[in-house]
């Protein structure tokens, strides 16, 4: 969109990613039945966007607008509460507070790297993938084929335990095969 005479890209398209994520993770997703024991990975362009953008919108400040009539508590909240994380791994590094792994106390858990981090698609090799979320223009071919292999081997170790998690690895691993296709 334009702003003052400035193209401007901000349109929200991270915060809307990380609310989704945050739901998934919670177990509060509207349209999908709530889940155990998920394994999400998250992909950044930069360790700056890891930290200043995705973890400051899950940890600590989610910006989320709500009602003028919304008590004054629930403002400035995280999207996900510290009250509901098992353990949050988000070591200082350059300056900055920057998300390595969070696991909820309902069992979920999500896995963070950034485009430049050392062997970014070697960090998810051979794990379980049940999501994938990737921020602006995160990672390389190498990695969203990588991802692509962690969702299928997800459909693959399937089982009525996990079926809800099965549908939505399909609906990730479409996205991804499209994206794969194009590319």
């Amino acid at each position: 969109y334009v702003a003052g005479n400035t193209i401007n890209h901000n349109c929200g398209k991270s915060a809307i990613m990380m609310a989704d994520l945050a739901m998934l993770l919670r177990g509060t997703h509207p349209h999908l039945p709530q889940h155990k024991n998920l394994t999400i990975a998250v992909f950044a362009p930069t360790r700056m966007q890891a930290s200043n953008v995705i973890a400051r919108k899950l940890f600590d400040d989610s910006e989320l607008v709500l009602p003028k009539d919304a008590p004054a508590e629930a403002r400035n909240q995280p999207m996900i509460p510290g009250w509901e994380i098992e353990k949050l791994s988000r070591p200082m590094q350059a300056g900055m507070r920057v998300p390595k792994e969070v696991v909820l106390k309902n069992g979920n858990r999500a896995i963070f790297s950034w485009t430049g981090a050392d062997d970014q698609d070697a960090k998810i090799s051979g794990v379980k993938l049940d999501a994938a979320y990737i921020d602006e223009e995160a990672g390389t071919p190498r990695l969203v084929a990588e991802i692509a292999a962690r969702l299928t081997d997800s459909l693959s170790q399937g089982g009525e335990e996990n079926d809800s998690s099965i549908k939505y690895s399909r609906l990730v691993g479409e996205v991804v095969k499209d994206f794969t296709d194009r590319v």
